[in-house]
């Protein structure tokens, strides 16, 4: 089954939006990152937020794009401040902003990817 990685993208990321989420990104990396074609970062307020968006995203796939990822894992907490959804060819990473700033992530993949802000 060919899946199609845009329009599942944007389908995820209108569900960020829906809950509010502070500077979402999305990362394409066209080939350059063989663990995964697409990263999605966004930043929380708190905990509270991070565990809306991830039960909103986690509905999302399991219900109405469970063909495309037949393989959710998911590592953090919500109260840790950072929850990583792996979808295999996608990887979603939800922060508090303060650990955002810490990681970096951003800085690491914005020299390697096509960048798209929301």
């Amino acid at each position: 089954m060919i899946i199609d990685l845009d329009l599942i993208t944007k389908k995820l990321v209108s569900e960020l939006e829906n809950h509010k989420v502070n500077n979402l990104v999305l990362y394409k990396f066209d080939n350059i990152n063989s663990l995964y074609d697409y990263a999605l970062i966004c930043s929380m307020n708190n905990y509270i937020q991070t565990k809306a968006a991830l039960d909103a995203i986690l509905k999302l796939v399991k219900h109405k794009l469970r063909d495309s990822f037949p393989s959710i894992r998911v590592s953090g907490e919500p109260e840790s401040g950072w929850v990583i959804i792996d979808l295999n060819d996608l990887v979603i990473h939800l922060f508090e902003e303060r650990l955002r700033c810490f990681y970096q992530l951003d800085q690491l993949f914005e020299t390697r990817a096509v960048v798209y802000h929301y």
